[in-house]
């Protein structure tokens, strides 16, 4: 039993390495941002508005990004009051503190 679970440590080990080397060879080669995704908003708008238009992605992503700008829509409050009381709970020293005071786990 504990020679198949060695090679079952290898085996996701060596698929874990393979994974790594492919998601960050060439990642230097981008000297600019890339964002492909910069009309999926635009599409899910489109969609709440009824425009036709032409979108060579499956649906889905825009379906829930469409589902979240509706129920934005619905919401009493603006995004700018939703910012201005949570703002300094977001930040990313705010949640090491709260790491650090709650104990990692």
């Amino acid at each position: 039993m504990n020679n198949d679970l060695t090679w079952l440590v290898m085996g996701l080990s060596a698929i874990f390495a393979a994974s790594l080397t492919l998601r960050f060879w060439g990642l230097g080669r981008f000297n600019a941002l890339v964002f492909d995704e910069v009309y999926y908003a635009k599409f899910a708008n489109n969609y709440l508005t009824g425009t036709n238009f032409f979108n060579a992605h499956p649906p889905l992503s825009q379906y829930i990004i469409a589902i979240g700008i509706w129920l934005g829509s619905l919401m009493p409050i603006g995004q700018d009051t939703i910012n201005e009381l949570t703002g300094s709970l977001r930040s990313t020293f705010s949640y090491r503190w709260l790491n650090a005071l709650t104990g990692s786990f």
